[in-house]
């Protein structure tokens, strides 16, 4: 290692005071919310991230804490609870990097971006020193945290920073390369002495003492070289310094001592995860197939294979044991596995959906329909498909969102294949069916029961048994680019296909199938989503050449483009659409938002340029949302608009589009990202579910789908409203935009508002906007005309 002690004392402690200032310049800093407001409530938002995979796990004071892909879960085996987090109760962002807990007790949490969560006391600290530092663009990520008795030392790719763990403050920062370059440290570890080992990206393993001043270069010794070895873990046991080299074809599992040098435990296998527990008497190493549990001795004193579990549920990414017996195991894709001696096991996963993946939602069922039928949910469609609408061989089964609660259809119910990227429901009474789009493989078709779980899979539909409708790319019927697909109101499906010739098809209730017409230009075009309007107005997207129409009814097509007189669309490249409740086509695009106000005119006639969204602010007209790209778009109860962007977040607008409602960023809520890439609500809560490149989100908003019976059931909750809650009270299944008066049991009038579609909030105050004093509320709904009247009751304790 190169000498350059006092050049590496100035930059290390330049690099300290300058982390330490970033904080102090980020805490000055003012953020300005511009006319836009901010999410209101967070409360309203739960996250719908999977917690199935588990890539870190520590123990404190008795609790497991273990970090998924993203988000964290804190076990507690005694009581036996779970619980979650996510960037909706605390996290700063989505998918930790590392966990590891710090003598005190408290968790601390590595992101990519450089951000370290301290979770204290049941709250979350961030320390963003690393993340908004100037310096070390691009190797930010933190990779490990290792701890002495009163300091954090975190592993960066640019180096090592050390953290006061009293004052959370940098103290130092020690850069590892050669002439006081940084060097990326995979992983580090401390030992009961005061020394610190660093594994580096070049290969080799430095050391120091921690009470000499690090930052000078003749302080630390290379215990191991670079040349032949590329160590990527360490661990200190039972005073020794465990390590795995990668280097060779195979991981070696080392131990050494200063007596005894290097001694190889184990080889032959891919080691994933090194981890000592609290007290350091027993070490957890993990491999695909086997988790070993290391005493003082030079071989395993426990051999933990699939055996004893559930098959299919072991499939272990990192391990850590407890002196009582109970190992704890982070799988891939199937939780923590509990294990008490290998004799009492369990497993630990709460409900939530398979994957972070939602290329495509779709809402089902029609909600609270006369007030009794609560039936419905959101279907996901993990996809996905590139920019280049490229297919990605992801196969994760159909995700089932409904009744607060998340199931998965799992590929066997769809013959394995692959990129579902679109479906379509329907149901008549008590039947239900499905229709399932494979882009390279077709369709799936699924009957029986409503509910989407309860159905049967019916066939899998490709050339041989569509009559030569479906068509594959160049003729190749294993290339079967299959996209939307929608019923329309006779329960005749719709669909495309790409690059092939006759792309638009259909097949009729009776099990016909047929090629239909598209506009010239169609033909060997890349399409993608259908449409169909409550007028049978069809509408497909395509990928640069607008959208295509077809009136159901005689079979007239149509074309929509960016040119003046033939629908101005900002751009050709269509991304989303949506109809909303007065008939008016929505239109996202590349170059942003625009709506067919009149899409009947298409085929009468009329005028059908689609128009964009103008507004005044400080004397200018401007359109809404400008150039943005618009990734998804959905209209609540109340014909409020939701807006999904690629980069700028998540929007509502008035039902007309001139109020921007909302802005939800991940900047000022707990959105997941701000690339939306699919939306859907839930018609049976009006919880809106928002897809986005990070995983699934939602927010419960204050709109959801009318009641349709002459007198529908108000649902008020929370009911009863109990001491400590913040929250607004909400009544759904009321009719259409109902009128709402809330009184008291002696009739006086106490609130009345209007409902959003089926929803109305009531924020517990009367009409002085004074708290409203504990009791019994009566709530009655009627429409305009008075015709339509329902009726709930609810108890408030203050």
């Amino acid at each position: 290692m190169n000498e350059h002690k006092s050049n590496l004392f100035l930059t290390c402690a330049f690099t300290a005071l300058f982390l330490l200032t970033s904080l102090t310049n980020l805490w000055g800093q003012s953020t300005s919310s511009s006319k836009i407001p901010a999410a209101p409530e967070y409360q309203q938002w739960r996250d719908h991230l999977p917690y199935n995979t588990v890539t870190d796990v520590c123990v404190a004071n008795g609790e497991l804490w273990a970090a998924t892909t993203t988000g964290v879960l804190n076990y507690q085996p005694e009581a036996k609870e779970l619980h979650r987090y996510s960037t909706v109760n605390g996290l700063s962002e989505v998918g930790p990097t590392c966990i590891a807990a710090d003598p005190l007790g408290h968790i601390w949490l590595g992101y990519e971006s450089g951000l370290i969560d301290v979770f204290i006391n049941g709250k979350t600290t961030a320390l963003p020193y690393i993340e908004e530092a100037s310096q070390f663009t691009g190797l930010k990520r933190i990779n490990a945290v290792a701890f002495s008795p009163d300091f954090a030392y975190v592993a960066t790719n640019f180096g090592i920073v050390e953290v006061d763990l009293q004052t959370l403050l940098v103290s130092r920062t020690f850069l590892l390369g050669d002439n006081n370059t940084a060097v990326a440290v995979r992983d580090l570890c401390t030992d009961p002495s005061g020394t610190l080992y660093a594994a580096l990206s070049s290969g080799g393993v430095l050391y120091g003492d921690l009470g000499t001043n690090l930052v000078l270069s003749s302080a630390w010794e290379e215990l191991l070289p670079a040349a032949g070895m590329a160590v990527t873990q360490l661990e200190y046991h039972r005073g020794a310094l465990h390590l795995v080299d990668a280097g060779v074809n195979d991981d070696v599992h080392y131990r050494w001592t200063p007596a005894q040098g290097l001694e190889s435990l184990t080889s032959g296998a891919k080691i994933l995860a090194l981890k000592a527990n609290e007290t350091e008497q027993l070490l957890a190493v993990t491999t695909p197939f086997n988790v070993y549990l290391y005493g003082a001795a030079a071989l395993p004193e426990v051999n933990i294979s699939a055996a004893p579990f559930v098959p299919g549920s072991f499939q272990p990414l990192c391990a850590t044991a407890s002196d009582n017996g109970r190992t704890f195991i982070g799988n891939r894709k199937t939780g923590i596995i509990v294990t008490e001696n290998l004799s009492n096991n369990s497993r630990i996963l709460p409900n939530s959906p398979y994957s972070a993946n939602s290329y495509a939602l779709l809402s089902f069922g029609s909600g609270r329909a006369g007030g009794e039928e609560n039936f419905g949910g959101v279907l996901v469609c993990p996809g996905a498909l590139d920019e280049l609408w490229t297919r990605t061989y992801l196969s994760e089964g159909i995700g089932v969102y409904q009744q607060q609660a998340w199931t998965t259809r799992p590929t066997s119910a769809t013959y394995g294949l692959a990129d579902l990227i679109a479906a379509a429901y329907r149901s008549d009474g008590g039947e239900g069916e499905l229709m399932l789009s494979f882009w390279g493989s077709g369709l799936v078709h699924l009957k029986g029961g409503a509910d989407p779980n309860s159905m049967d899979t019916l066939a899998h539909y490709t050339t041989g048994n569509t009559d030569g409708v479906l068509r594959g790319v160049n003729g190749n019927p294993n290339d079967l680019r299959t996209g939307g697909v929608a019923f329309d109101s006779e329960g005749t499906l719709w669909g495309v296909q790409s690059l092939v010739a006759g792309p638009l098809f259909k097949r009729t209730p009776s099990g016909q199938w047929l090629t239909e017409t598209l506009s010239p230009g169609a033909d060997a075009d890349a399409l993608k989503e259908v449409l169909i309007t409550r007028s049978d107005l069809l509408f497909v997207q395509s990928r640069t050449q607008g959208l295509f129409a077809k009136r159901l009814s005689d079979g007239l097509n149509r074309r929509l483009t960016s040119g003046v007189g033939s629908g101005d669309l900002p751009s050709n490249h269509v991304l989303s659409m949506a109809e909303d409740q007065d008939g008016e086509l929505w239109i996202g695009t590349d170059e942003g938002l625009c709506v067919l106000y009149a899409p009947s005119n298409l085929f009468s006639g009329g005028s059908f340029d689609a128009r964009p969204i103008l507004f005044e602010e400080d004397g200018v007209v401007q359109r809404l949302l400008g150039s943005t790209p618009i990734t998804a778009l959905c209209v609540d109860g109340g014909n409020r608009k939701w807006i999904g962007t690629r980069g700028a977040g998540l929007f509502l607008v008035s039902p007309d589009g001139t109020q921007t409602l909302a802005q939800f960023t991940a900047q000022n809520s707990p959105l997941l990202s701000n690339v939306i890439v699919s939306l859907a609500i839930d018609p049976t809560s009006g919880e809106l579910l928002v897809g986005t490149d990070k995983g699934l989100i939602g927010y419960r908003g204050d709109a959801t789908p009318a009641g349709d019976d002459l007198y529908p059931k108000l649902v008020v909750y929370p009911n009863p409203v109990r001491p400590g809650f913040e929250g607004p009270v909400r009544v759904e299944g009321c009719p259409e935009n109902a009128r709402i008066k809330i009184t008291d049991v002696r009739g006086n009038l106490v609130y009345e508002t209007t409902a959003n579609g089926g929803m109305a909030r009531w924020d517990r105050t009367n009409l002085n906007g004074a708290a409203a004093a504990s009791g019994v509320y009566l709530i009655y709904a009627s429409d305009e005309l008075g015709e339509i009247s329902a009726m709930g009751k609810l108890l408030l304790v203050r």
